[in-house]
């Protein structure tokens, strides 16, 4: 099977589950969004793993999935504030457990740990309150769940990454940044964010959370954050000299690899959506 069919084989599947999940409502998401949590930390671990830095893999792994878990119940209203207490004691056991490490570096195995955790629960978390958006075209609040806002962040980053590929590919001439990541062009990148502008005005006529400015600058957002999420992972891998974070998506890679936009794009995205409201 070809690379190109194999990418396009799993990356059909990725799409069907996430929109499916999406609509089947707010407990699907918890756990599909928990279940790419852990085998994104699980990644990331293996990543930043040499032989000065030993991550704590399993603590590490364990204090994410329950942050992510505990979190997102309370943003859905599932729990109350109170359980997410539980929340500190947890991150410092951390520097505690690295008393029983044997290896040297406790700092730099501490901080990577930590890293691991920030990159992946904290966008992930706040994806998961795309589900309830700030802000109507009419300004009235509402706290019911919605996917329309999450499905249209998705629509939009899959449209950004698939035009600048293909606008890449055919007229792609000029490197956005050569060290980090050979390939990628500012001639596809622009193509990119053309085609997500483009797919904000045709969100916006069905999806009316929000109006077509704020739409497209949604998708501003996305073109370049994703972009950057991108090239952020490259960096990594170069860093540590791998092709790919993992092996579990066949022709992408690992989660890592297939989210990295996801994970820088949707901080700034939240952040936007937020000061809608204000």
């Amino acid at each position: 099977m070809s690379n190109l069919l194999q990418r396009s084989i799993t990356g059909s599947l990725i799409v069907l589950v996430l929109i499916s999940c999406i609509y089947m409502g707010k407990y699907y998401i918890i756990g599909l969004f928990s279940i790419i949590t852990i085998l994104g930390l699980k990644e990331f671990y293996t990543l930043a793993e040499t032989e000065e830095v030993k991550p704590l893999k399993l603590p590490g792994i364990i204090v994410g999935a329950i942050t992510f878990i505990a979190t997102t119940l309370y943003v859905h209203e599932l729990i109350t504030i109170k359980y997410l207490l539980i929340l500190f004691p947890l991150v410092f056991f951390l520097f505690c457990i690295e008393l029983l490490n044997k290896e040297s570096n406790p700092l730099e195995n501490i901080s990577a740990t930590i890293v691991g955790i920030v990159y992946l629960c904290i966008p992930m978390i706040l994806l998961s309150s795309f589900t309830y958006p700030p802000l109507l075209v009419n300004e009235a609040m509402i706290n019911e769940y919605n996917p329309h806002i999450l499905l249209g962040f998705f629509y939009l980053l899959w449209v950004n990454d698939s035009g600048a590929y293909v606008v890449g590919s055919i007229i792609g001439k000029h490197k956005l940044n050569e060290r980090v990541s050979p390939k990628k062009t500012w001639e596809g990148t622009i193509g990119g964010g053309l085609f997500c502008i483009s797919t904000a005005y045709l969100i916006s006529l069905y999806y009316n959370e929000l109006n077509l400015i704020q739409w497209s600058i949604m998708a501003i957002i996305i073109s370049s954050m994703g972009t950057l999420g991108d090239l952020v992972q490259s960096m990594f891998k170069r860093s540590t000299n791998i092709k790919d974070s993992g092996t579990l998506l066949p022709g992408h890679g690992g989660i890592l690899d297939r989210f990295d936009g996801v994970l820088i794009s949707s901080p700034f995205v939240f952040t936007y959506l937020q000061l809608l409201n204000n």
